[in-house]
């Protein structure tokens, strides 16, 4: 069974066709990125703080904090490593996001497709197809922070 209703020319379920609109139009609203956050109700999504607080003290204990300035450079080239690190790890999860973005808008792609082989002429969909294709574009162009980690 291929899902296609036949009346007066061959279609898709509306659901099917809905479900596509739909989520087109959260990439649009929202972005790929923000979109699939939504999806996957990821914590580190868009705006969340990988880190927690924002003040490099904050990450120093308090014996530190009251050492001479010899023991408060040693803590501090600790923390300067766990930075590194931190940046290390917020690059190769910005590459799994991208890569998960790639992932998602393939299908996508691939959903809008066939729609488009079932009902050829469809102008909302050939305009979603442009879309979709614009936002791989963008992806393929966007370079990585670190691209030698591997």
């Amino acid at each position: 069974m291929t899902g296609i209703v036949v009346n007066e020319k061959p279609n898709l379920p509306s659901d099917y066709r809905r479900k596509i609109r739909q989520e087109v139009y959260y990439c649009r609203r929202f972005g790929v990125s923000g979109h699939l956050a939504r999806l996957s109700s990821d914590p580190s999504a868009p705006g969340a703080s990988p880190h927690g607080s924002a003040s490099p003290e904050a990450g120093r204990s308090t014996a530190a904090r009251a050492a001479g300035p010899r023991e408060a450079f040693r803590d501090d080239s600790q923390e300067e490593r766990q930075k590194n690190e931190g940046t290390q790890a917020d690059s190769r999860h910005d590459a799994e996001r991208t890569e998960a973005a790639r992932r998602y808008l393939t299908g996508l792609l691939g959903r809008i497709s066939y729609v488009l082989s079932i009902c050829p002429g469809d102008s909302s969909f050939l305009r979603y197809k442009e879309e979709v294709c614009g936002y791989l574009r963008a992806l393929s162009r966007s370079k990585p922070l670190f691209p030698n980690l591997s």
